[in-house]
């Protein structure tokens, strides 16, 4: 009697042992179950707005051959760039919950062993982390989504400026231009006196105006170097855009040189509006006093 007391002893310390490492395990086991559902929600979740924000990005890198809309969507390319910054907190918190799971699924994989190898069974290998590879290629994905949205936000608001300061300097050349044009218009066709003061008059406010033609010719060189510029930042531009830009600085190029071929030829050949017979000793003679200046404009006419 006393031994089969005895055996149901060990027999009863035995079933209250595996009940408890059961009970234990089991715990685990729904623990390390909680962890994975927990990471898969948060995984799909930040991979569906991932793929969401990826969309975005490449209908914006579409709109960079057209200088119009690129100029419209900066804006919304710095706001994509800032929401995808913000939601580096969300990877962070996939990447938690990957590492909680590992946890409780390595806590689990311990007891589990421990049971076989009091039962002299072979312990069981910790699998490949497929989880940690998933949140790895999130963690990829997402890296590369970032970066192309820097680079986006930054190309187009390069743009932007550089398309700014195109506009800005062919403006101010036209401006510039159409008062040139008219002031050389007024000059080159008033009627001279005969009074050798007056021809020296006439002549002197021509001065004025070509010299105004030749400092001013910074603002025909800088249209051109807006255009050089902007050019080079639109890379994807279509053949009809860069054709557009192209077209205005050359129609600036055009209008400066046709005032500046009229006024060096007035200078050159003496050919001012009409005036009496006997002021054309004068005429030549205050000719031959702006030889030098002569000279010195030609520098600046094509």
């Amino acid at each position: 009697m006393e031994k089969l007391e005895e055996q149901a002893g060990r027999l009863q310390a035995r079933y209250d042992s595996l009940q408890t490492r059961s009970g234990s395990g089991v715990r685990k086991l729904s623990s390390a179950t909680d962890e994975l559902g927990k990471l898969q929600r948060e995984r799909d979740s930040f991979l569906a707005w991932q793929g969401q924000r990826e969309s975005e990005l490449a209908e914006l890198e579409g709109a960079t051959c057209d200088l119009a809309a690129l100029r419209r969507h900066v804006g919304d390319a710095r706001t994509l760039s800032a929401d995808v910054m913000s939601h580096k907190a969300d990877l962070r918190f996939v990447a938690l919950s990957a590492d909680k799971f590992q946890a409780e699924a390595q806590a689990y994989l311990s007891q589990l062993n421990d049971n076989r190898k009091a039962h002299e069974m072979e312990p069981l290998v910790e699998a490949e982390g497929l989880v940690r590879c998933s949140v790895d290629e999130a963690s990829e994905r997402y890296d590369a989504l970032l970066d192309k949205c820097h680079t986006l936000s930054d190309q187009l608001s390069t743009v932007d400026d550089k398309s700014k300061q195109y506009g800005e300097a062919v403006e101010k050349a036209r401006t510039w231009l159409d008062g040139a044009e008219k002031s050389a218009h007024e000059q080159l066709t008033a009627p001279a006196d005969a009074d050798p003061r007056a021809v020296q008059d006439h002549l002197a406010r021509l001065k004025v105006v070509n010299a105004d033609v030749m400092a001013q010719r910074r603002l025909v060189e800088g249209a051109g170097a807006a255009h050089a510029a902007l050019a080079a930042a639109l890379e994807h531009g279509s053949e009809e855009e860069q054709g557009k830009l192209a077209a205005a600085v050359e129609e600036v190029e055009r209008r400066y040189e046709e005032v500046g071929v009229r006024l060096l030829g007035t200078f050159k050949y003496g050919r001012i509006s009409p005036i009496g017979r006997g002021s054309k000793g004068c005429v030549r003679g205050v000719m031959s006093r702006t030889v030098g200046y002569h000279r010195g404009f030609r520098k600046f006419v094509p």
